[in-house]
């Protein structure tokens, strides 16, 4: 006897694009700690100057030795072999993210962050290919609604 083929019904799905997907936060503070330091140094701004613009900007007031601690390599927990019940955190709170970037004219922290947690921050000229799409969704929208209201008046007489 031959097996028969089990009938697949379009409507099923595929259960693999239901999964959740992992966030991958590995060596996210790494990368985030290159990506800090690379944005001082582009700047071109002196590390003082960077934390009393953040403190304008948020009300936090910290030193450049915070400003050094976020961005030293041995500061991070791999690092250092610092255990993850210390009451010592060596990050930069998030609080001062928006602010840091904003300061440097760099945002690489957040694209970091974004596709960490799978989710994807535009740049550039993606901003305006996306605007463009969603344009021309609307534009078939309210086309499709024209032909719909065309073709009930038409019916309607």
């Amino acid at each position: 006897m031959s097996k028969r083929k089990p009938v697949i019904d379009e409507r099923q799905g595929v259960l693999d694009f239901m999964k959740p997907q992992k966030v991958d936060t590995h060596g996210l503070g790494i990368r985030i700690r290159q990506a800090m330091s690379e944005a001082i140094r582009k700047s071109g701004m002196d590390r003082k100057d960077i934390c009393t613009e953040i403190y304008k900007r948020t009300g936090l007031d910290f030193t450049k030795a915070s400003l050094d601690e976020w961005t030293a390599e041995c500061r991070d927990r791999s690092c250092c072999n610092v255990s993850e019940d210390t009451k010592r955190s060596w990050g930069i709170p998030g609080e001062v993210i928006p602010a840091f970037c904003d300061v440097t004219g760099d945002y690489e922290i957040l694209y970091l962050i974004s596709g960490a947690a799978n989710h994807k921050a535009m740049r550039g000229k993606e901003v305006v290919h996306a605007k463009i799409g969603q344009l021309k969704e609307k534009i078939t929208r309210d086309q499709q609604e024209l032909k719909e209201l065309e073709k009930a008046l038409l019916e309607g007489k």
